[in-house]
């Protein structure tokens, strides 16, 4: 028996080490989360849903605020609105020793909201059971758990470069897509169709306000707190202002509470150029992570 488990115990090491070579390969194109939970801990991050992963630039933000050295640690309207899986998650990624940092939090009426029955019922809200809740060890290299349990592709596509997206290791996720014209129309209007649909099974939850304070909170012991409202399309836009007509003015008191400043960038929303009607193109996102760099120079709390 005992000869049984030392060459059993032999064999699964053997088996260990190509896997764990295997996983060590991941990188930016494995998918579009992986590295989040596989850099170092931080101490100033941007958080918010999948319009602050693609439209707010690390890098840009940087050469405004070099002392900040930010981090994208946003995900998706499914896996990181805000609520107690999300909250746990940024307290994991933030360094525990941060004393100075700078933290921007991109809000929009999606991330304050559930689909569930009882908007209110944490218990009952869709992130519970994706990737946020179950990763434990969000800086961790190789993330062996996270690659065992949430990702979708086979293991040989982890050496397969995906040319329309790109992670990087600011946590920046890059996407290339043909921008014709007749192409960015189809994608405004499957967008428009999906938010529509959003906008009739989402409703406001006094649970995620509740936990968007909490993080606020929790953030302000460790730094400065900006709340961003990224630009959109117009046709977003106007689901948008149907289903939350009373958005700003939540995010303005919220703002007012929390001693935390608010930039709206919605006003100049024809400024910019979107990939679907959601998300800001690349470029664009270069462009207005530039001007939230400035606008957080002009608060006079944060020096270049």
């Amino acid at each position: 028996m005992k000869r049984f488990l030392l060459h059993s115990a032999l064999f699964l090491g053997l088996l260990a080490i190509p896997v764990y070579w295997l996983f060590s390969q991941a990188d930016g194109h494995a998918d579009p989360f992986y590295l989040r939970f596989t850099t170092p801990e931080q101490k100033s991050l941007v958080l918010g849903t999948s319009r602050a992963a693609q439209g707010i630039r690390p890098d840009a933000l940087n050469q405004q605020l070099p002392e900040a050295n930010f981090y994208n640690y946003s995900f998706t309207i499914m896996h990181s609105p805000y609520g107690p899986v999300y909250y746990e998650s940024i307290r994991k990624k933030l360094d525990p020793e941060t004393k100075e940092g700078v933290f921007i939090l991109s809000v929009d009426p999606w991330s304050i909201s559930s689909r569930s029955e009882d908007p209110n019922d944490e218990g009952d809200f869709f992130e519970n059971k994706r990737a946020l809740a179950n990763t434990h060890w969000v800086a961790q290299k190789p993330n062996v758990a996270y690659l065992l349990q949430n990702y979708e592709g086979s293991y040989y596509e982890l050496f397969e470069e995906k040319p329309e997206m790109f992670l990087h290791d600011d946590g920046w996720l890059e996407i290339t897509i043909k921008m014709l014209p007749n192409m960015v129309r189809g994608r405004i209007k499957r967008k428009v169709k999906a938010y529509t649909k959003h906008s009739e099974n989402y409703r406001f939850s006094e649970t995620r306000l509740d936990y968007l304070k909490k993080i606020i909170s929790h953030l302000q012991e460790k730094g400065d707190v900006y709340l961003v409202r990224l630009p959109i399309s117009k046709e977003i836009m106007e689901i948008e202002n149907g289903f939350m007509p009373d958005f700003n003015k939540k995010i303005l008191e919220l703002s007012k509470e929390k001693g935390c400043p608010f930039l709206d960038m919605t006003p100049h929303n024809d400024r910019y150029i979107y990939t679907d009607g959601n998300h800001l193109y690349k470029d664009s996102a270069l462009e207005a992570s530039e001007q939230i760099g400035k606008w957080i120079q002009g608060m006079n709390n944060v020096k270049p």
